[in-house]
C-alpha cells in the first residue's frame, strides 16, 4: 500500500478518501475521520502530531471510562477493552482482530528493553 510522503501528498490523499467517501484514520495515533468533528479535529490539524495525539487521549480516555462503568473491579480486562474501543468503538472488535493482543505483545517486548531506574543511584 502506498503511504504519503509528505504532508501535501496526505492532506491531498485524504481530501480524495474524504470525497470518495472511504473510511480511513491518520496521524500518528490514527484517528478516524467519523471523529474528526467531536473531538474539534479538521483534516489539517489531524495531521499536526500533538493535536493528534491529543485526540488518542481523549478517544481512548473515553474508552477506558466506558470499561471501567462497565466493570469498575477488572483492571486489566477494563485497560484491554479499552484498547479494543480506541481500536474499533467496541470492547469484543479489537480481540478479535488481534489489535489487543498485538499492543499487549509490544508492551510486554518494550518493558524487556527499558533499563532500570538509575535515578536515585548517585554520580
Amino acid at each position: 500500500m502506498h503511504q504519503p510522503r509528505s504532508r501535501a501528498e496526505a492532506l491531498s490523499t485524504a481530501r480524495s478518501l474524504l470525497a470518495q467517501g472511504w473510511d480511513f484514520s491518520v496521524g500518528l495515533s490514527q484517528i478516524n475521520a467519523r471523529n474528526f468533528g467531536r473531538l474539534g479535529l479538521t483534516l489539517e490539524t489531524a495531521f499536526e502530531p500533538c493535536a493528534n495525539l491529543a485526540a488518542m487521549q481523549s478517544v481512548l480516555t473515553e474508552c477506558m471510562d466506558r470499561a471501567k462503568a462497565s466493570h469498575p473491579d477488572a483492571g486489566q480486562l477494563s485497560l484491554r477493552q479499552a484498547l479494543s474501543c480506541y481500536y474499533s468503538g467496541s470492547f469484543t472488535t479489537g480481540f478479535q482482530h488481534g489489535y489487543v493482543q498485538r499492543v499487549a505483545s509490544a508492551a510486554r517486548d518494550a518493558k524487556r528493553h527499558v533499563p532500570p531506574n538509575r535515578s536515585k543511584e548517585k554520580t
